[in-house]
């Protein structure tokens, strides 16, 4: 599933397929400050029928990274391991990552400097 897709009133993502990955880059379209539940169902909407459900999702754009969004993605990772598959984040600018590691979600989650570089190493 390639393209451009509306997420949430403030979310959108640029979606396309690499190495049998799904990847999603995130763009913020208002205040991504705002609850980001939504997202976390919105982003596994996409992967659900994938068998494993395979994700990489593309940060290079999100510039802030508050207790929601963190939440969001926790959420859609305990969702797409329960379903056998696997979550990575790439590209993380320096706020989201201070944030990750200031939480240590970076145990939590694979995170790569690229898209590439996320397809495929194996862990």
């Amino acid at each position: 599933m390639d393209g451009q897709r509306q997420l949430t009133d403030t979310w959108q993502a640029n979606l396309y397929e690499r190495d049998g990955w799904q990847v999603v880059e995130l763009v913020p379209v208002g205040d991504s400050s705002v609850d980001a539940y939504p997202l976390a169902t919105a982003l596994w909407d996409i992967v659900a029928d994938w068998r494993p459900p395979q994700m990489i999702v593309d940060m290079h754009q999100v510039t802030f990274l508050g207790s929601s969004m963190m939440g969001a993605l926790v959420r859609l990772h305990k969702r797409i391991s329960m379903a056998n598959g696997e979550l990575r984040l790439c590209r993380l600018l320096p706020h989201p990552a201070e944030a990750m590691h200031a939480c240590r979600l970076h145990l939590v989650f694979p995170i790569y400097n690229e898209v590439d570089e996320a397809t495929h190493f194996a862990e």
